[in-house]
């Protein structure tokens, strides 16, 4: 796919309004697309194989780093009634690029979130009423993603939430960043603490005195169409941060950003993998 580079510079281009004026924040825009797909984990945790949704709409070299990194992967073997069994799981993978000092683009392996879905055995949404758009973001433009992980109560209401992180697709002055960023957090905030939940019915969570969730949300401008599978998308990556009340369990290696928007995902689903990601 030789159009991939045109693409690519295309979302980077995009996002790049004004770039002149804030070369500082123009230094950390990356572009990244989300891809999707299966992976087996053996008994002992080591990756017997790999597949990735729609190949053909992939440029070669993305599915060839996924190759090489894949292989090196290994997990925390997956127990079924105290057995340690072979598995098949859901996974999604957020590539990135960017351009480096000598004005190359390196591609890498920016997240990752392997899971599945266990129906009955995991929260599920029941009332997801989506936040107000910013009225200054709206006026100006600017679009985003927020990553918000809500503890649920036993009565499926939010008994707490928290931002971990957002990412915004606009370029601005260095200090108008951050304000953005919480202009996008405080409505998300806002409607999350009037989000309902349904509770597990099954499974080794069903007693739990509280239930932990993590919600992508994307904002996205009338006449912005989201991008799809293979394409970039052009955006400043916020910092990752914890809610304070989070546990180590529920801690994420990395940034939450491997979540595909339009998902509810338990932030206690998942394998652990036990060794490095990857890089470029």
């Amino acid at each position: 796919m030789k159009g991939w580079w045109l693409g690519l510079l295309l979302a980077m281009s995009t996002c790049a309004i004004a770039a002149d004026k804030h070369q500082e924040v123009r230094s950390q825009l990356e572009a990244s697309t989300l891809l999707t797909g299966t992976i087996d984990i053996g008994p002992d945790g080591r990756v017997v194989a790999h597949a990735i949704d729609q190949v053909d709409r992939l440029p070669q070299a993305v599915v060839r780093l996924v190759d090489r990194l894949a292989k090196d992967w290994t997990f925390e073997p997956v127990r079924v009634d105290g057995r340690v069994v072979k598995a098949r799981v859901k996974m999604s993978l957020r590539v990135g690029a960017r351009s480096n000092e000598a004005g190359q683009t390196v591609v890498w392996l920016r997240n990752a979130f392997f899971g599945e879905e266990l129906p009955g055995e995991e929260v599920a949404s029941k009332k997801l009423s989506p936040p107000e758009y910013p009225g200054g973001a709206a006026r100006a433009g600017v679009s985003a993603t927020a990553y918000v992980v809500v503890k649920v109560g036993r009565d499926g209401r939010v008994e707490d939430s928290f931002i971990e992180q957002v990412n915004v697709r606009a370029v601005a002055k260095p200090s108008d960043m951050p304000l953005w960023r919480e202009m996008f957090a405080k409505t998300t905030l806002r409607a999350a603490s009037y989000w309902k939940f349904l509770p597990p019915t099954k499974g080794p969570e069903v007693d739990a005195p509280f239930w932990l969730v993590r919600v992508p949300v994307d904002y996205v401008m009338r006449g912005e169409t989201p991008p799809a599978y293979g394409q970039w998308q052009a955006y400043v990556p916020g910092p990752v941060q914890r809610a304070p009340w989070l546990p180590d369990r529920a801690a994420l290696a990395g940034g939450p950003d491997a979540l595909p928007p339009g998902g509810v995902y338990s932030a206690n689903a998942g394998l652990k993998l036990l060794t490095p990601l990857g890089g470029s």
